[in-house]
């Protein structure tokens, strides 16, 4: 779990109106003449600037604990207060502390986090995510395409991209959907959109013999005559290894493309995506994505790291 500090909160907050009835929507009502008081949202919540935060969690993590993502918390220092007024100074005082007590003076949040600390199981453990059903990769070209061949060469890309996160997830592909049209938005330009199915002999996640499969089903979807804006991939009917086949005899892939694929993860994992690839795939395509304002990877990439001269 991570928390998104929203900062501290301002002295002398501004106190709102509480009224004691329901204001109907759509009929103006003198609401003025029902008026309670007065209140402040600081001391309704108990919070106090400047030493009291607002924080935003994000993650999961803490679901157990009743901390839920996208909720905002009030992080301050009475709790640290009421602590030391029990004696309570260090986490080993809190995991020694009666639990019961605990729960009693504060809240479940606290007696779960002294019983974790304690060594006893509360809070659950996020499962790992579930296999996906379905892998897409599509892209918007860099400039209108006319010829099919950067078109196959786009979706021989994508197919690589898309058989990459097939194996992470230890998958195999039966299906693949492959789809190209133009822009559906430009009343100047003629529009077309179309999309082919194409079933695999086998479950496989052998990049050479998906991006064959895609490519081929390009020769049926490109019309000449249009300006063609965007590709798709799509894997479809993923299943595991050895979860189910049509019958006993069918096809399966072959061991040696297992260890083919296994090569070239570990090729592209050591010495970078793209450096072993299929060869219908280019290094440095004309019909890429624009990113000439895409901003730099500083911490990630070292040759894009920043540059510093001293004069």
């Amino acid at each position: 779990m991570s928390i998104t500090i929203l900062g501290p909160l301002a002295t002398g907050g501004e106190k709102l109106p509480l009224y004691s009835f329901r204001v109907p929507a759509g009929f103006p009502s003198p609401a003025a003449d029902h008026i309670e008081k007065h209140i402040s949202l600081d001391e309704l919540f108990d919070i106090r600037a400047p030493h009291v935060y607002l924080v935003k969690i994000d993650g999961d993590s803490m679901q157990g604990a009743g901390i839920f993502s996208g909720e905002v918390w009030g992080v301050g220092k009475r709790m640290k207060a009421h602590f030391e007024s029990m004696g309570i100074k260090t986490a080993m005082d809190l995991a020694k502390a009666d639990p019961w007590m605990l729960r009693q003076k504060f809240s479940v949040v606290i007696e779960k986090t002294a019983r974790e600390l304690a060594g006893t199981p509360c809070l659950e453990l996020g499962e790992a995510d579930p296999p996906k059903q379905e892998i897409c990769c599509s892209r918007m070209f860099g400039t209108r395409l006319t010829a099919i061949e950067p078109i196959k060469e786009a979706v021989a890309t994508y197919t690589q991209r898309a058989a990459e996160k097939l194996r992470a997830q230890n998958s195999l592909c039966k299906k693949i959907r492959v789809s190209i049209r133009t822009v559906m938005f430009n009343p100047e330009e003629a529009k077309y959109a179309n999309g082919a199915l194409v079933e695999l002999p086998y479950p496989t996640n052998d990049v050479r013999l998906m991006t064959k499969a895609a490519t081929e089903a390009v020769n049926r979807l490109f019309r000449p005559g249009f300006k063609y804006s965007k590709a798709e991939v799509l894997l479809m009917d993923l299943r595991q290894p050895g979860e189910f086949t049509d019958d006993r005899f069918a096809h399966s892939q072959p061991a040696i493309a297992d260890k083919v694929m296994n090569v070239l993860d570990e090729i592209n994992g050591r010495w970078g995506k793209g450096v072993l690839r299929v060869a219908s795939v280019p290094a440095a395509p004309g019909w890429a994505m624009r990113r000439e304002l895409m901003s730099q990877s500083y911490t990630t990439k070292v040759n894009q790291l920043w540059t510093v001269k001293a004069r």
